[in-house]
């Protein structure tokens, strides 16, 4: 009976310790895979994905029309700023070895690999034996995966995804400073000082400054289909390439014929000696010029293009004469073409340089025969005033320039497909490293959730034989 009993008792147990189980099952596990998971974090990668989306890009090219480097994701200055940010060092060494962290990975679709290849059966489409046909001959990604191995890099997981958003943002500024708005070109503007040449010197720089701001502007204003006009200065493409036709219209023609009327000049003899030089030099390219000419001229006189000849014949039914009619006609040539525009660009420039030396005598002439007249200061007054009026309209370019290039052209050229996180892969590789730790645990942790169901019956046993042993104790020393 008491056998029975004790088997009848062994489910109770184990069904009133259940609870305990459990819970010291859940603790277990939660503590192990806490502790692999704070090893995953010190040792573990994050990244991010990103996509680029401009014009040119599918061909390989940056926006500039430069092949792209995919390093540029990892460059010294985004690497600097972001090590910066975290408050980090940034020492060459440190950024040498952050950079030799990142892993940059371009991602090709399945759709795209089977525009590359495609197998195709010798046979038929139900046949075994195949064969690859190449249908694109190359590809370039705009998917780039970039990956941070966090422990080479000296960081933890998480301070590796506070690294990779700095990092973005870091790009994300290089990107449109390297390909929007040519800051450059404000600086080399900017830089000139025009005090340090003659009047008529500084005028002619001013004017090629000018040239050279609205060739940029006509190459931003066809790129822009939207009718763009900037919030920031007002003012659209077409409004400051006006702006630059009315100075050079009003402001530097009226200089300049200012100056040239009354010869005004910081040092006549300095002056005349550079014209002098300037006259030589323009001469000997023209002669330069002339010689190319005349070889361009002779080789397309005897160039000879390729003649298509192409016969019909026909038979004259009526007689035993048989007719024969051929057409001929020249087939287009690209070399032909090239001499025919390599000839009107000599001649182009063979007047422009034969109008310059004429200038520059008529300008020698004028100071040899003539005195001074004039007022200098006038000069460098309105010298002065048009470089302001370039200097507010710099500001107006650059503004607009760079709003463009955020807004329009190179809007979202730089998309973020996967924000900076902990790769997924780490978390299952923590819980495959996990589990047999876990294994282990829970397997102690059940074999003593049984044990103990099991022994229990025996320790009572063992607990009513003690308290019965000390009752009949207790009994006969009352009898005596």
């Amino acid at each position: 009976m008491e056998l029975n009993s004790a088997k009848q008792s062994i489910p109770r147990r184990l069904k009133s310790a259940f609870k305990s189980w459990l819970s010291v099952s859940v603790i277990v596990s939660v503590v192990i895979l806490a502790a692999y998971a704070i090893i995953s974090n010190q040792f573990g990668t994050c990244g991010f994905t990103t996509l680029l989306k401009y014009d040119g890009v599918e061909s390989g090219f940056d926006p500039n029309g430069n092949r792209f480097d995919p390093d540029d994701f990892k460059n010294e200055e985004a690497v600097r700023l972001s090590l910066e940010a975290l408050k980090k060092s940034a020492a060459a060494e440190d950024i040498q070895r952050v950079q030799d962290a990142l892993d940059i990975r371009s991602n090709i679709s399945g759709g795209v690999l089977d525009d590359i290849l495609e197998n195709t059966s010798l046979y038929g489409e139900k046949e075994v034996a195949e064969f690859s046909d190449v249908k694109i001959s190359s590809y370039f990604p705009a998917q780039y995966t970039i990956t941070l191995r966090c422990a080479d890099a000296g960081f933890t997981a998480q301070e590796g995804v506070s690294f990779l958003n700095e990092l973005l943002n870091a790009y994300k500024s290089y990107f449109y400073r390297q390909y929007g708005y040519s800051a450059s070109l404000n600086q080399v503007i900017a830089s000139v000082d025009y005090d340090t040449y003659d009047y008529i010197d500084s005028v002619e720089i001013l004017s090629s400054n000018l040239t050279s701001l609205r060739s940029y502007l006509s190459g931003l204003a066809g790129k822009d289909n939207t009718r763009f006009v900037s919030q920031a200065s007002g003012y659209s493409f077409t409004d400051l390439i006006g702006m630059i036709d009315t100075l050079q219209a009003e402001d530097i023609q009226w200089i300049t014929s200012y100056i040239t009327s009354n010869n005004i000049t910081k040092d006549r003899n300095l002056l005349i000696d550079y014209y002098q030089y300037k006259i030589e030099d323009a001469q000997r390219a023209l002669v330069q010029q002339d010689a190319r000419l005349y070889t361009l001229n002779g080789l397309i006189d005897n160039y000879v293009k390729t003649t298509a000849i192409f016969p019909i014949l026909r038979d004259a039914r009526s007689s035993q004469e048989t007719f024969s009619t051929a057409y001929e006609f020249s087939q287009p040539s690209a070399m032909y073409d090239t001499l025919i525009n390599d000839k009107i660009a000599c001649q182009t420039a063979l007047s422009s340089t034969q109008e310059q030396i004429a200038l520059l005598q008529r300008r020698v002439e004028r100071l040899q025969a003539e005195e001074s007249s004039g007022n200098p200061e006038l000069v460098e007054q309105r010298l002065s005033a048009v470089n302001e009026k370039i200097t507010r309209l710099m500001e107006d370019v650059g503004a607009s320039s760079d709003e463009f290039f955020k807004t329009v052209l190179l809007k979202d050229a730089v998309q973020v497909l996967e924000k900076p996180h902990v790769n997924t892969i780490m978390i299952v590789k923590t819980l495959k490293n996990a589990l047999p730790a876990w294994l282990i645990a829970e397997s102690v942790v059940f074999g003593l959730y049984i044990l103990s169901a099991l022994f229990a019956p025996k320790r009572e046993k063992a607990a009513v034989k003690t308290e019965n042993a000390a009752d009949e104790t207790m009994k006969e020393k009352v009898s005596k």
